[in-house]
């Protein structure tokens, strides 16, 4: 059990004062059946030594009336919440004869953990929900300790995020942007191809879902992203362009941001743009009759930049949302925001311009592109994360810190062997001619 120690007092009247408790309570702190614990009454301080400097401090007041009380190292009854893992040694603090009243303060030495966020919590077993409970606590000093208001009896412990549960969250995002499918609605084409005089040449794999109709006489072509990854479709200037599918605002704002990067001199062609095709979504394009008119798909800097900062948004969202206690069900409208002013910050700008222009010709390119993409999409977004919430941006804030932990430890996270030849495709096509009625 824990050691107390309190301010010396006359022993006569300490020992007035335990005799009158025991009394009161008919416990006793010896012979067969004994009630352990430790005398504490209202009026003063008593502070429990637990185990490696971790303390338990009852001040005057924590209390309501005199009684006895324990706080033991026990092992945890239930499993850590989702996303977290104990930080050291749990405690069970019970009360006899007594209740709290203003309550105590429960100090646990916690050194930093290797390359673990700096995000600990302070937890309560809630035995009638079989959960744990967080308890508002801070985490800092030197050395390291994670201290909170204890208000309850139970058990209690201090929690850190599991970098294993991080990584693993974020691989499994990976997944989906390498996947060569998403099972996107095929479009849907009107008209009589044969009678409008209307042939298609397509290469044998598309990465978009496609069809070709017809639209006043003329050709109409349809395409929809089907690959995991944001796409670029190059196509005439002159065609006509219908977005179809609705995006949700944060992903907009992504492709809204990548797009609206000026074009090097070099890169401009007066014929032809290219226009960012994301999972789902999809374009309807009015060709100009009587010709022969060709949309081309091919790996694209833009595209891979925008799948980054893409990706980096779903990683910070998972992280708020899977990882237990951390609060707040991130709003699409506020990380659009976020995307639109910590992009039109002069560095992250710069950065973001640097980037659309990096080559892609080989995969090894391509993959570099994504996870730089993606850091620069985590660097520039975590500083206002937690205020996009609606939050505190406290430097102890456990999502601040874990955000933080992201930018300074983001390839651990955002790696992987086979990102760039997954995202890598050949150079393809979809070729439309009407021929002279």
């Amino acid at each position: 059990m824990a050691k107390p120690h309190t301010p010396a007092r006359r022993p006569l009247v300490v020992a007035l004062a335990l005799t009158a408790l025991l009394t009161a309570c008919d416990m006793s702190v010896s012979g067969s059946g004994a009630v352990s614990g430790t005398a504490v009454t209202p009026d003063r301080e008593t502070t429990f030594d637990l185990e490696s400097g971790s303390t338990l401090t009852l001040p005057p007041g924590a209390v309501s009336q005199p009684g006895l009380v324990t706080a033991s190292p026990v092992d945890p009854s239930a499993d850590p919440p989702e996303g977290l893992e104990f930080s050291g040694p749990a405690y069970e603090i019970v009360l006899r004869g007594t209740s709290f009243a203003a309550g105590g303060t429960l100090s646990l030495a916690t050194p930093p953990k290797g390359q673990s966020p700096e995000a600990v919590l302070l937890g309560r077993f809630e035995p009638g929900q079989d959960r744990w409970l967080p308890v508002r606590s801070t985490y800092g000093g030197d050395p390291a300790r994670l201290t909170g208001t204890v208000q309850q009896a139970g058990m209690y412990a201090g929690f850190r995020v599991d970098v294993d549960r991080l990584a693993t969250l974020s691989r499994g995002l990976l997944d989906r942007v390498l996947a060569e499918s998403v099972g996107a609605v095929a479009p849907v084409c009107q008209g009589d191809l044969a009678a409008n005089r209307i042939t298609v040449e397509t290469s044998e794999a598309l990465v978009v879902g496609a069809c070709v109709g017809v639209r006043d006489g003329a050709p109409e072509l349809a395409v929809v992203g089907d690959r995991g990854s944001i796409v670029a479709a190059d196509i005439p200037t002159r065609w006509s362009v219908e977005p179809t599918g609705t995006a949700d605002p944060a992903l907009q704002a992504v492709l809204d941001l990548v797009s609206a990067v000026p074009l090097r001199p070099a890169e401009v062609n007066e014929g032809r743009t290219r226009l960012l095709l994301a999972p789902g979504l999809g374009l309807r394009l009015g060709i100009l009759p009587n010709r022969k008119a060709t949309l081309r798909l091919s790996p694209d800097a833009r595209a891979t930049v925008a799948t980054g900062i893409d990706y980096a948004v779903d990683v910070m969202t998972t992280f708020t949302l899977k990882l237990a206690w951390f609060g707040g069900v991130p709003d699409p409208g506020a990380t659009a925001g976020l995307l639109r002013t910590a992009f039109a910050t002069e560095d992250c700008a710069t950065q973001l311009a640097q980037q659309t222009r990096q080559p892609v010709q080989t995969p090894e390119q391509i993959g570099r592109l994504f996870r730089t993409s993606a850091g620069l999409g985590v660097a520039c977004l975590a500083g206002g994360w937690t205020v996009a919430l609606g939050r505190d941006e406290a430097p102890t804030d456990p999502l601040t810190a874990t955000m933080r932990w992201l930018v300074n430890n983001v390839d651990l996270v955002f790696t992987g062997p086979t990102t760039g030849p997954a995202l890598n495709f050949p150079n393809l096509r979809i070729e439309v001619t009407q021929a002279e009625a």
